[in-house]
């Protein structure tokens, strides 16, 4: 797949979540960054990598398991 298409195809999914946190935050997107980021770290595991995984993401897309 190429990189650009898997950005793209990120944005289109993130992009209402980002909009209706904006609007929930008044605008302020420090507040929405914040939030998401919260949201992200109570919905999904971050995993370290050792390094041999290079072009790899840093943080997989992995749900925890009591979801």
């Amino acid at each position: 797949m190429n990189p650009n298409d898997a950005d793209a195809a990120l944005v289109a999914r993130l992009a209402p979540r980002m909009r209706a946190l904006h609007e929930a935050n008044g605008g302020d997107w420090a507040g929405t960054v914040r939030d998401a980021l919260a949201l992200v770290r109570e919905t999904h595991r971050v995993e370290p990598q050792d390094g041999s995984g290079a072009g790899q993401p840093d943080t997989p897309d992995t749900p925890r398991e009591d979801d």
